[in-house]
């Protein structure tokens, strides 16, 4: 039954451009009805551009705020 709700990943990520295409990808065909937020924690990297490339959505923090930062940005997103 589907009662309208979707489902979100939620991946709060610092350079990670060589680590979240495998995952993206896994996500996608594991579980391809989910939505994935991905959180760039002020990287120095294309973790931002890769994450976008792999379908994810993708919020930018403009320096690194940690976990909670990352978490909280996510959390005002998916509500």
């Amino acid at each position: 039954m589907n009662d309208g709700r979707r489902v979100l990943i939620i991946l709060p990520a610092w350079n990670e451009e060589d680590g979240l295409p495998s995952v993206l990808r896994e996500f996608q065909q594991q579980l391809p009805y989910v939505d994935t937020l991905v959180v760039d924690d002020g990287s120095a990297d294309n973790t931002a551009e890769v994450a976008r490339a792999a379908g994810s959505t993708v919020g930018q923090l403009p320096f690194n705020l940690g976990v909670g930062g990352a978490m909280r940005l996510a959390y005002r997103y998916a509500q």
